[in-house]
């Protein structure tokens, strides 16, 4: 699933991981601690995602949630416009 942000992009997949856990990784360094600020981020130059951080389920979904209820625009592109 690829999440995009006002200001992270990330990718999160159930791969190299628990079955309790998921796998949310970035290409650009701090994505993943502005959505998950207690994440342990590693990064791997093998990958097409450098950074990378494996967490429980439940703290995705919570995370994901949050950002759904504080949702206080209308049309994404004017947010944009207004933090650029």
């Amino acid at each position: 699933m690829w999440i995009m942000t006002n200001d992270s992009y990330l990718s999160i997949v159930s791969k190299d991981c628990g079955p309790a856990e998921l796998l949310v990784r970035a290409r650009r360094a701090g994505d993943i601690e502005k959505v998950f600020p207690e994440a342990k981020v590693t990064r791997n130059t093998n990958s097409d995602y450098l950074y990378r951080a494996v967490l429980p389920r439940d703290v995705v979904k919570q995370a994901l949630a949050a950002m759904i209820d504080h949702i206080d625009y209308a049309i994404r592109s004017v947010r944009v416009r207004l933090l650029t």
